[in-house]
């Protein structure tokens, strides 16, 4: 009798926790796969005491042990790693170009052009996380320019042309979250 007691005293409480969950959930869009999950584990809580009448229990906790052994087999497949990595490789391959992209069209504002770029990924944990990125860089020729009478004192427009250089390493660090030392900037 205690048995029965401790199983429907399992259920209402149960029902209980799925209705505060109901209540919570912010999206309706979820709320359906939310609902499956909860009526799958509700399915289980219902039917463990009539599995241990016909003394199936036994079944249930050997799936329960079973299925984690399986899926980490799974999961070490060797054709399911080269895929992985693949698909990781794609992911930063488009993340460089992209990075690339924007980089080189902050770089032709400033008259430069971006020969090269070399960006050295994180590993593991840190997957997608910029560890060093090298830029190569050149003057853009420019076709039609002015020339204006330039006055140089004292080597100011090497200075200047370093300065903008090391602002520029600055806003990248700041927008790709790299520490500036990492970040590498060359002329060509």
């Amino acid at each position: 009798m205690d048995f029965i007691l401790s199983w429907i005293r399992n259920i209402v409480i149960y029902l209980i926790l799925i209705s505060i969950v109901l209540a919570v959930i912010p999206s309706e869009k979820y709320k359906k796969y939310v609902q499956l999950f909860l009526g799958l584990v509700l399915a289980v809580l219902v039917a463990r005491p009539l599995l241990k009448l016909i003394q199936q229990d036994s079944l249930l906790n050997e799936y329960f042990q079973f299925y984690p052994a399986v899926t980490n087999q799974i999961e070490e497949l060797p054709e399911l790693k080269e895929v992985e990595e693949q698909r990781n490789q794609a992911i930063l391959d488009a993340y460089q170009a992209q990075i690339q992209e924007e980089l080189s069209t902050c770089a032709n504002e400033k008259g430069w052009n971006i020969v090269e770029l070399e960006i050295q990924w994180g590993k593991e944990e840190n997957f997608g996380v910029i560890q060093q990125m090298q830029i190569y860089l050149e003057d853009r020729e420019e076709e039609d320019f002015i020339v204006a009478p330039i006055v140089i004192e004292k080597g100011e427009a090497v200075h200047k042309q370093e300065d903008q250089m090391q602002q520029w390493k600055r806003e990248i660090a700041k927008e790709y979250q790299v520490a500036e030392k990492c970040i590498i900037m060359k002329k060509k």
